[in-house]
């Protein structure tokens, strides 16, 4: 049933329109999934301890109890559920603007996710605010790099703003031997 609605979801449109609907799909696809990050979000911000007072008596801590939600709410690994509450946490408290971006499906899922890992070390609210408006001015035109193209470009806004927030490779072992 489901291949037929597709065969003939595109008859009236012409090679132009095709294109079209490939583009607008990748969109809505990366603002549903930003939709899903501010969700989590929101339940972070609703669940989130005033204070570690309490924490002591629980049985499972209130963030692992969110990652269970999520976990089961989204059909994935607690693992994988640890990360999108990473992800969200970080967009709603430290990177709006690039959320921002991605609800509108500017930018996916894989530059989101390098953004908040690459801008992880940067400390200062001040500077988090003036890396968070450059990079989400940037990045949509950052969506066809590679990986490391776009870990470079990222960098290099870190290291404008915060010098100490650069991710610096580790040192290689030269004395592997396999």
């Amino acid at each position: 049933m489901g291949r037929a609605i597709f065969e003939c979801m595109f008859d009236t449109v012409d090679d132009a329109g095709v294109v079209e609907a490939i583009a607008v799909a990748a969109r809505d696809q990366n603002a549903v999934c930003a939709r899903e990050l501010a969700a989590i979000g929101e339940l972070y911000a609703r669940r989130a301890p005033e204070d570690d007072v309490d924490r002591l008596n629980w049985v499972i801590d209130g963030h692992e109890n969110m990652v269970a939600e999520v976990s089961a709410a989204l059909g994935i690994s607690r693992g994988r559920a640890r990360g999108r509450l990473r992800y969200a946490v970080a967009l709603r408290e430290r990177l709006p603007r690039v959320a921002d971006v991605f609800a509108l499906g500017l930018i996916d899922f894989r530059l989101m996710a390098a953004v908040v890992s690459r801008t992880e070390l940067v400390e200062d609210p001040v500077l988090v605010v003036k890396l968070d408006a450059a990079i989400a001015r940037h990045a949509p035109r950052w969506m066809r790099l590679s990986e490391p193209k776009l870990f470079e470009r990222i960098d290099m806004w870190v290291m404008r703003f915060d010098p100490a927030g650069t991710r610096v490779p580790g040192e290689r072992a030269e004395d592997r031997y396999v």
